[in-house]
């Protein structure tokens, strides 16, 4: 897989491909730009967390973030020259599946030299292209992956040839770092074991090859350098340099937590002389903690839903597909480097970082959140990875299984992330039938077609809202729907826009109910819904003393499906004259 010399390609076949995938995903985006909305997914925390930030509100001082500063600043700088605008975010998001599945192009065309493919793989990702606002992970992924194979292609090149693309790839990890640390943390082990087989690199002396790994080690490290300072210098500027840098060892202690190699810390203690009974209801149950679980077996078994049948194929199905590979690249790269002929753009050694690049986003799907929308931020990256991994193969009868699996894996893909919403495919609009939707119209650029249900419970939820609040009171919503915030352009005190009860500290509902006892906030908005799948994930049974305070405090404005709305106001009555 050396860059050998060969004929030049017509110039066609380097400027069209590109093109075409551009244009095909500007047509297709654009088709359903302004379909759907959710009020309590990753597009209204963008949004608000941008608008909080532009109106001078302090990153990880005065608002707790959950991703990294890079995440959310180019929003903050859409919003200041364009105004806050929900369906510009929405397009700045198209935008970085457009670059995605560019990257992924580039990707598949390197390892296989095969331009059908490469153009194939490339409209794949525009047509699947992860869960909407939060493209940056696919995107994350597929660069990282790319950078990582384009240094080992060119491993047999003079040095300053693989200089130049771990420069590349440094700066690309610094920006991984500073939009989604936990995916940085889980790149960086895949360039220290590049540059660690570099240093068993056939063709190059051993003093060259402990000069060019070191070398190679320093400007990956100052690549990270160069992205970082001026964040800190801002940082350092607007008085969170302490805060931002508590990030990563929080992070990398969190990693270890979940992969067992940390013994996890217990919750918090409450505070002296808080009567235990308020802060451990008996709805508190131990198994109460846990997070959104896997699909079962029973589930699946049963065949009565045949997505959750599906989602469960799709949930174990990478971990039959990795284990064969990785052992056979593993195998394959140890047997190279005891024969002393190992060289990093062999195709084993090229598995191994294609596959390890598609695994930076698993474990968040696999481990964290095994549900349909992480699922579609897990795919682009495993299939760009697993089409050029199977072109790796010599053996075409191992080709053409593997071709076989995968076939029909994306096949089962491309039947649940064409039918949901979350997926962030055309779902948002094939699903909404002409005759059933209605434009529904709230503060902030929220302009969007939904469904006549969905559109009865925006409505009821705003006007609710904009009845009782007026314009800068506080409307605090739990457990997390920031998109009601947006819509009706009301604030919130609370730093941390999420909270469930896996993550919810013993005394969180006592520091909530001081919280709204200090702030007296206009409205409450309450989602009831099984936020975790379990009935213990309901708020009124895991936060049940502050539900029960709401309802004891405030007025109930109305229900809209599951979510609640409470007033500290009660409108005044009206005499009919």
């Amino acid at each position: 897989m050396t860059d050998a010399p060969n004929q030049p390609a017509p110039r066609w076949r380097t400027w069209l491909p590109p093109v075409l995938i551009v244009f095909v995903a500007l047509g297709y985006y654009g088709s359903y730009l302004q379909f759907w909305f959710n009020p309590h997914d990753e597009g209204g925390t963008a949004a608000f967390m941008a608008m909080r930030l532009l109106a001078g509100e302090v990153p990880l001082r005065d608002v707790e973030l959950g991703y990294n500063v890079l995440w959310f600043w180019p929003i903050v700088g859409l919003f200041k020259v364009a105004g806050v605008n929900f369906l510009l975010m929405r397009g700045y998001f198209f935008a970085l599946s457009i670059i995605t599945a560019l990257c992924g192009w580039a990707l598949v065309r390197r390892v296989t030299r095969n331009e059908w493919l490469a153009l194939a793989a490339g409209l794949a990702l525009v047509v699947f292209p992860g869960s909407q606002f939060k493209n940056y992970n696919a995107l994350l992924c597929v660069a990282n992956t790319l950078c990582l194979v384009q240094a080992a292609l060119v491993a047999g090149h003079p040095a300053p040839f693989f200089w130049r693309r771990v420069a590349v790839g440094g700066l690309v990890l610094g920006l991984t770092f500073l939009v989604r640390i936990d995916i940085g943390f889980l790149v960086a082990p895949l360039w220290a074991g590049l540059l660690f087989l570099r240093l068993f690199q056939c063709g190059l002396t051993p003093r060259a090859r402990w000069i060019d790994s070191a070398t190679a080690g320093a400007i990956l490290l100052a690549g990270i350098i160069v992205t970082h300072a001026p964040v800190l210098a801002v940082a350092r500027t607007q008085g969170f340099e302490r805060a931002f840098l508590r990030q990563y060892p929080a992070w990398l202690e969190e990693i270890g937590e979940r992969a067992g190699l940390i013994a996890s810390a217990p919750p918090p203690r409450a505070a002296a002389g808080v009567p235990k009974k308020k802060l451990r209801p008996k709805t508190l149950a131990p198994d109460s903690r846990a997070t959104l679980p896997r699909m079962d077996w029973e589930t699946f078994a049963s065949f009565k839903d045949t997505d959750k049948s599906v989602l469960f194929l799709l949930t174990y199905w990478p971990i039959a597909v990795y284990l064969p590979l990785i052992g056979w690249a593993g195998v394959s790269v140890f047997g190279a480097l005891r024969r002393r002929d190992f060289a990093l753009d062999q195709p084993a050694a090229l598995a191994l970082l294609l596959l390890g690049g598609s695994l930076t986003t698993f474990a968040q799907f696999f481990f964290f959140r095994p549900d349909r929308p992480h699922l579609s931020e897990f795919m682009p990256g495993y299939f760009v990875a697993t089409v050029c991994v199977a072109m790796l193969l010599a053996r075409k009868p191992a080709r053409f299984v593997l071709g076989a699996v995968l076939a029909l894996q994306f096949a089962l893909f491309g039947y649940v992330a064409l039918d949901h919403y979350s997926a962030g495919t055309i779902a948002a609009r094939t699903r909404i039938k002409p005759n059933k939707r209605v434009l529904f119209e709230g503060a902030n650029g929220v302009r969007v077609w939904v469904h006549k249900k969905d559109h009865a419970q925006l409505e009821g939820v705003r006007r609710a809202v904009v009845e009782h609040a007026k314009p800068g009171e506080w409307v605090v919503c739990y457990p997390y729907q920031p998109g009601f915030n947006l819509m009706t352009d009301r604030p919130t005190y609370e730093r941390a826009l999420y909270m469930d009860n896996a993550i919810a500290t013993r005394d969180w509902p006592r520091k909530a109910i001081a919280r709204m006892e200090e702030n007296r906030p206009a409205v409450i908005v309450i989602d009831e819904r099984a936020i975790n799948r379990g009935e213990f994930s309901r708020f009124s049974r895991w936060a049940m003393p502050v539900y029960e305070w709401v309802r004891a405090n405030y007025h109930h404005s109305g229900t809209f499906g599951e979510v609640e709305v409470y007033a500290r106001d009660p409108l005044p009555e009206t005499t009919n004259l």
